[in-house]
């Protein structure tokens, strides 16, 4: 098989993400995607005025633009997509979201690490 620099560039790392007890498998872009996010972060001013429900949606929106895929699922067994919206509606606290940043934050910093996948 050919190298593929497009997928090169990509990085994709897996991780499982521990919360309360659930585990979610996830696999992210650590690559390109990762970076640009990081860029767009640093850029955004601080709203000292947003609220808990508005938080919610720009970080699910910053975790959709580098989550490939996960195993979660609601109550019924079916797949949740990953659309900010989807993701912010799960009714899960705010530490869910910024944990899960966290985490890929972590991962990314140990080189994969925590998944041992790429």
């Amino acid at each position: 098989m050919p190298f593929a620099v497009g997928k090169a560039r990509e990085r994709i790392n897996h991780l499982t993400y521990d919360f309360n007890g659930q585990k979610l498998k996830i696999k992210y872009n650590a690559g390109e995607k990762y970076a640009e996010l990081q860029e767009e972060i640093n850029a955004q001013e601080v709203d000292e005025e947003e609220t808990l429900k508005d938080a919610r949606l720009r970080i699910s929106s910053q975790l959709c633009k580098i989550i490939e895929s996960w195993d979660a699922q609601d109550e019924s067994g079916n797949s949740i997509p990953l659309e900010a919206e989807s993701v912010a509606s799960l009714g899960l606290p705010i530490e869910f979201y910024s944990g899960l940043s966290q985490a890929i934050g972590t991962d990314v910093a140990g080189g994969g690490q925590a998944g041992k996948g790429r």
